[in-house]
């Protein structure tokens, strides 16, 4: 075959072209539907906590009632990030099915989650007051039913600074923990080699 002849056959568009079958939709579409499944069941358990603490501490013997400040923005905040959890897996599943949307879903989680991050770092300082008052009032009825039960050697009082500090470390842990995946989705998400690959999908 001439030289000719082969600068004949038309050359393909690399575009057009099929990539190869890449496996990340699918680690990814995993991935994100065990972190839906386990953010929208710890949501559950604040909820239950939330709306039941009061009677299981009343159960033990504490009459003790959460703020309402502590109450109702977590269990507002704890809604939303549920609601958010339903879209992910939403995203999830069209992602494993390679279908664009699912990314663009799956982005815009990646925003909304973080926006909620911060709004419940936010919530979580201006609540600190009431947190460490309520933590207060149960080491107290704990140091009283010590006393009652003749065993006041055990009694130990509540510091506060010492508390605050606990809240502080275990909020910013928390945060860096919980933002970890969204970062990563929002950042792999958007690479050019992800953009290029969504052209053959439906």
């Amino acid at each position: 075959m001439t030289t000719d002849a082969i600068d004949d056959f038309p050359s393909q568009d690399p575009m057009l072209m099929e990539p190869e079958d890449t496996a990340w939709p699918r680690v990814i579409g995993v991935l994100s539907i065990i972190y839906a499944v386990a953010g929208m069941l710890c949501q559950v358990t604040v909820a239950g906590w939330t709306f039941f603490s009061e009677k299981l501490l009343a159960m033990g013997g504490m009459d003790i009632e959460i703020p309402a400040s502590m109450k109702y923005p977590t269990i507002v905040l704890g809604f939303l990030v549920f609601c958010l959890g339903i879209f992910m897996l939403s995203g999830s599943a069209a992602l494993l099915r390679r279908r664009r949307h699912g990314v663009s879903r799956l982005k815009t989680w990646a925003v909304l989650r973080l926006v909620l991050i911060v709004i419940g770092l936010g919530v979580t300082l201006f609540t600190l007051p009431g947190q460490l008052d309520f933590q207060r009032q149960v080491r107290e009825a704990q140091n009283e039913q010590l006393r009652q039960s003749g065993r006041s050697d055990m009694v130990t009082p509540f510091d506060e600074d010492s508390a605050w500090v606990q809240v502080i470390a275990t909020t910013g842990i928390f945060t860096a923990i919980v933002s970890a995946y969204p970062l990563f989705i929002g950042f792999y998400l958007s690479r050019r080699k992800i953009a290029d690959e969504l052209q053959h999908w439906m």
